[in-house]
């Protein structure tokens, strides 16, 4: 549990105590559950401490955010598993409500940027 007055590096930190199961476990970091990403400043940081001790890093997110958001952790992130419910437009809005251009045009910037990992759930 994340102490809600400790301050990101504090919260980094407090993390970042497992790191000894992610190494003996040659596993890394997945940041899910709601929307990451809103909380930008606090990943970035927390993979980049990730990615300083050697593991690997993933984000599962909706991509519904704008690139400025996602630019951020780029450098730091080995894995996006985004979240889109349907490729098809007209489905993709009558499931979720919102139609999905940005999610795809997000999606094809990470293949223009040679984004080693992206997996669509």
């Amino acid at each position: 549990k994340l102490s809600v007055h400790g301050g990101l590096q504090n919260q980094v930190r407090e993390v970042m105590q497992d790191t000894l199961f992610y190494t003996k476990s040659q596993g890394g970091v997945t940041i899910s559950g709601g929307e990451p990403l809103l909380q930008t400043q606090f990943v970035a940081a927390l993979l980049k401490e990730c990615r300083d001790a050697g593991l690997h890093t993933a984000i599962e997110t909706n991509l519904a955010l704008p690139w400025a958001m996602i630019e951020k952790v780029l450098p730091f992130t080995d894995l996006f598993m985004v979240d889109i419910k349907h490729f098809n437009a007209t489905r993709h809005q009558e499931l979720t409500g919102m139609d999905n251009k940005l999610q795809q045009e997000l999606i094809n910037q990470g293949c223009r940027l040679h984004i080693n990992e992206l997996e669509y759930s």
